[in-house]
């Protein structure tokens, strides 16, 4: 499986980073996530972040995942393309279980999630201040359709 838009996680600090401005929204329903690529009209960096690596140990790869390097600055954006009835988006692979590449519980209820329940981490603009949390959305791909909790504000890099 893996990304299908060289999107990977990242353990930086929760906003979407460097590369195309993508927005990540992570569905786990069969190992599967959504990533998120509406349209984007006139998105600036927002910010920057220093990267730390992670605790020994801590660099999950999984997934095609990427770990922050020390002292890398990372650009940030804070930004969503806006929640319509149908917004467009892009597969990618991650997990929510304990020991994945996700690497915490999840923010809405501090738990994690196994990769066989529908679960999804929205972007920073769609996760709206946690607002969205537990509640459910619709996602529809290839002629099918799941249904899916939300648990978790994503983060990506490029």
């Amino acid at each position: 499986m893996g990304n299908t838009e060289g999107t990977t996680r990242d353990t930086c600090n929760g906003s979407v980073s460097e590369g195309p401005r993508l927005l990540l929204m992570r569905l786990v329903n069969e190992t599967r996530a959504l990533c998120g690529a509406g349209t984007y009209l006139n998105f600036r960096p927002s910010g920057k972040i220093r990267g730390k690596n992670p605790p020994p140990g801590q660099c999950n790869t999984e997934n095609d995942s990427d770990c922050c390097k020390d002292g890398k600055l990372y650009t940030t954006y804070k930004c969503s393309p806006p929640v319509l009835s149908h917004t467009n988006a892009t597969l990618i692979l991650n997990s929510f279980q304990a020991g994945g590449d996700g690497g915490s519980p999840s923010e809405c209820d501090n738990q994690y999630h196994s990769d066989d329940d529908p679960v999804v981490a929205l972007s920073t603009g769609w996760f709206n201040g946690k607002k969205r949390c537990l509640k459910y959305i619709n996602i529809y791909g290839n002629g099918r359709s799941v249904r899916a909790k939300v648990v978790d504000e994503c983060d990506s890099t490029m």
